[in-house]
């Protein structure tokens, strides 16, 4: 019942193998080592009284404003900062998700410095899912969330446990393989769940909603 390294390399598709996401943190400077790696950099906060709410982080919708979609003539550069722009988006709403709701930290800024650098991303997202279930089992107030990677926690919990579960229902459009013999453009086991009818079942009812 476990979540496993094995289970989010499988669910996922994410490396449990390589340079692992240690170490600590640097928050000085975060703006310009954005812009050093999505080419725009962020305006800092000058309202005179209140607050920056965001002091290491950009609003997702900033991304969203600046990288929503890549120009086709792009040069190789251009093409890169679309691209790190997006993974970064993608670990904070994604794999990485915490709290805030709506913005995308600097934390993951230098791992995405180097794209030669093979990052155990697998582990770094279970053990922070673990943290984030820890936390959440000493939250009470109603509006208390659980942060990390909880899609991949959702179909580890759909795998084994067959009471309550959705249905899992055959792709719309059927996998083409075998994607020219690459192993990792292969589907993972979060795809046979891409595609579900969803169903809610009284307990020890047997009574189904679809």
């Amino acid at each position: 019942m476990t979540v496993t390294l094995q289970d989010i390399a499988m669910i996922t598709g994410l490396l449990i193998e390589g340079r692992g996401l240690i170490g600590k943190v640097r928050s000085d400077g975060w703006r310009q080592r954005l812009a050093g790696l999505v080419g725009v950099e962020p305006k800092p906060w000058t309202h005179e009284t209140r607050k920056d709410p965001r002091p290491s982080a950009v609003l997702f919708s900033w991304i969203q404003r600046h990288f929503r979609k890549c120009p086709k003539d792009g040069s190789t550069d251009i093409v890169e900062r679309y691209a790190r722009a997006y993974l970064c988006n993608l670990l904070t709403q994604v794999v990485f998700r915490d709290g805030t709701g709506d913005t995308t930290s600097w934390m993951f800024l230098d791992p995405l410095h180097d794209w030669d650098v093979k990052w155990s991303w697998g582990s770094a997202a279970l053990a922070f899912l673990y943290h984030q279930l820890d936390g959440a089992c000493m939250r009470n107030k109603p509006t208390s969330t659980l942060g990390g990677f909880v899609s991949a926690l959702q179909v580890c919990m759909w795998e084994p446990i067959l009471v309550g579960r959705n249905l899992s229902l055959p792709p719309n459009e059927p996998w083409k393989y075998p994607f020219g013999g690459d192993e990792e453009q292969y589907p993972t086991i979060a795809h046979t769940w891409a595609n579900v009818q969803w169903t809610s079942t009284a307990a020890m009812g047997g009574t189904r909603h679809t």
